[in-house]
Formats: structure tokens, C-alpha cells, sequence
């Protein structure tokens, strides 16, 4: 057995990605042009929390009008991706208000209630004609405490020029949550590794089916998708103990979680992994399929690895990805980070298998 291989099986427990992948590493990354700034905490200065983006026009259009979202603000704002530019956007969708489908959410988090004020948008996605943005559904990552707005699931359209419009609010996948086998015991649980409280990073979009991926639990190896039906969330009168929602686990590694997911054009979905809690693990795109039938396990194929950018913090985590590009063979990905400005918009390019 060469040196190689030992080393990967002594270090498997914690660097599962990294040696599962040394043949399939990202072949390139190439830097994004950023024009503008997305909106931070702080006035007048660049987002540091990028946490999701997704276009309604499709991979390889030569412009792609999209929204970016971060997890420190109350709003989404526009974006324009244009050759290798990224684009800011000037509209601002105010995404928290007090009117929304469903009960108003009530969470035992360890913290107890905090101020409410953040959307928490963790993932966004599009199926026309809307977009959507879902909150964390978790607990507080440093205080655990419980914050209303982190439990929203906001849908929007933008029209020809821009402007948002027809923006609806459910609350319903506390409910889904709630019963949901293998995932619901860690609803309203700590964030934290002992806890491994229930959290979403990932969002997609089909038909009549809304999908979210988990962040964590990560049990036994295994991470977590849940998925329900996209009109029961918005339907009007619909009582919420009648939600359920199907839940499917990925074979991706010990601590490890959905951080992303975005749809490829040929109906497959590519997955961004990462560490569930904060562990230093790396991180990895990943693609599967998920079939409109019932699975019970998701079998997932790992593309390769995602290096940190030059001159990235520690902290600075890989937190969203869109398709730029997909051929039979290849696929081009926009990758943005937590932790840097405007996320540092970076472009990988893999195999596609």
C-alpha cells in the first residue's frame, strides 16, 4: 500500500473529502471581475455574508439577470452576471413584513427569544416566474436563540426592468420540520457540534417541489435533504399540522453538510459540501440526482475540491454557487464566499461526469 493511501485511511474520519478526491480536483479557477458592492451590515461597505445567489435566465446566456442574498440582512438585491462580471445590483426586495402564510412560528431554541431583524437568508433559488429565499430554520448560530424571521420562506418576481413585485411569506416548513423522520428530533436544537441542530443551506426548485438542503444534522456520514410540495407552502387556508415532507439522506462524509445547490440544465443538481458545524474540513461539489419519485438515499459523485481563493482568511467559507456554464463534458461554476468582500466572486470549471 503506497504512502498515500495509508495516510488517507488514518485521516479519513476527518479529511474525507480531501483524499476521496485527489484525483478530481477543480481543473481551473479563474477570479470574477466584481463591479459595485452588495449591501453589508454596515453602511457604505461591501457584504461580507454572502450566502446564496440564483439567475432566471439559463446557464451560458450571454447576460443573466439574478439575486444575491446574504445572511446578516433583511433583504435580497438584484445582480447581473455578464461575461467573467458580477455585477450589483441597484434593487433591494425588502424580504420580512407581517403578513405570511401560516402560523407564526414558535421554537424552543436554547436561547430563548432573541430581536428579531434578519431575514437569515441562507439559499435562494428561481423556477419562473418567482424566486426564492429561504431562511436558516435554525436556532441562533452564537446565541441559539430563536429569531421569527430565520423561519420564513419568502417567493418574489422581478419584472422586465427590475422591479420586485408579488412578494409572499409561508412559514409552513416549521411544520414540515417538525415531523420530518430522521431530521425533526434536531429542530430547535443548538447549532453546535454536540447538538448538531437542524439548519438549511441549500434550496432548489421543481415543478411542485420545493427541496431544501441540510447543513446539518450530519449523522452517521450521512447529510439531509427534505422535500415538499411548493403549492401546500403558499396555498391559502391550508392547515399547517397537515404538511409533511419527504426526506432523503447523502452518503457525503463524517461532519459533513449541504452548504449549496444548484440545478444543472440537464435535470441533475450539483452540491456544494462542507463542514456541518465548524469544524476545518474542506470543501467539494458533488452532483446527484434527485428524482421526482420517493428516494430514501440520494447516490451523489463527487466532481472534486474547491481550494481557498488567494489571500483568504481562515474564517472565509465556500457558502454559494451558481452554473455559468454545463457541456456534456465540463461544467463552469461561480462560487462566492462568507467572509470576503462582495464574496469574491470566483469561477471553477470542473469535469462533468
Amino acid at each position: 500500500m503506497s504512502l498515500l493511501k495509508r495516510l488517507c485511511g488514518c485521516l479519513i474520519s476527518v479529511t474525507l473529502v480531501t483524499c476521496a478526491s485527489s484525483a478530481t480536483s477543480a481543473q481551473t479557477s479563474t477570479p470574477f471581475e466584481m463591479i459595485g458592492n452588495f449591501a453589508g451590515k454596515s453602511p457604505g461597505r461591501p457584504a461580507l455574508d454572502i450566502s446564496g445567489i440564483a439567475c432566471m435566465d439559463p446557464p451560458g446566456a450571454a447576460s443573466r439577470r439574478c439575486v444575491v442574498v446574504n445572511d446578516e440582512n433583511r433583504t435580497a438585491q438584484t445582480a447581473t452576471i455578464t461575461g467573467r462580471k458580477l455585477i450589483a445590483g441597484d434593487v433591494q426586495i425588502d424580504l420580512i413584513g407581517p403578513d405570511f402564510v401560516g402560523a407564526q412560528p414558535d421554537v424552543s431554541c436554547p436561547g430563548g427569544v432573541g430581536k428579531a431583524g434578519e431575514f437569515d437568508g441562507e439559499a435562494v433559488a428561481y423556477a419562473a416566474p418567482y424566486f426564492y429565499v429561504v431562511g436558516s430554520h435554525g436556532c441562533s448560530r452564537n446565541k441559539g436563540e430563536f429569531r421569527a424571521t430565520s423561519f420564513y420562506l419568502a417567493r418574489f418576481q422581478l419584472d422586465a426592468g427590475g422591479k420586485p413585485g408579488n412578494l409572499t411569506r409561508t412559514t409552513r416548513l416549521t411544520s414540515v420540520f417538525r415531523g420530518a423522520a430522521n431530521v425533526g428530533a434536531y429542530f430547535g436544537k443548538s447549532l453546535d457540534s454536540k447538538s448538531n441542530g437542524l439548519n438549511i443551506e441549500g434550496l432548489i426548485v421543481t415543478g411542485d417541489r420545493l427541496t431544501v438542503g441540510l447543513r446539518a444534522p450530519s449523522v452517521d456520514g450521512k447529510a439531509f435533504v427534505v422535500t415538499t410540495s411548493l403549492k401546500a407552502l403558499f396555498a391559502d387556508g391550508a392547515q399547517d399540522g397537515a404538511m409533511t415532507g419527504e426526506v432523503a439522506s447523502l452518503a457525503l462524509g463524517q461532519r459533513l453538510g449541504i452548504r449549496d445547490l444548484s440545478p444543472l440544465p440537464d435535470g441533475r443538481t450539483l452540491i456544494l459540501v462542507g463542514p456541518a458545524q465548524e469544524q476545518n474540513l474542506g470543501y467539494s461539489i458533488y452532483v446527484a440526482e434527485f428524482r421526482k419519485e420517493r428516494q430514501s438515499e440520494i447516490a451523489v459523485t463527487l466532481l472534486g475540491t474547491l481550494a481557498p481563493p488567494s489571500g483568504a482568511r481562515s474564517s472565509s467559507k465556500v457558502e454559494a454557487l451558481t452554473v455559468i456554464e454545463a457541456t456534456n463534458t465540463a461544467v463552469r461554476l461561480l462560487i462566492l464566499y462568507d467572509g470576503l468582500p462582495n464574496g469574491q466572486p470566483t469561477e471553477f470549471t470542473f469535469p462533468l461526469k
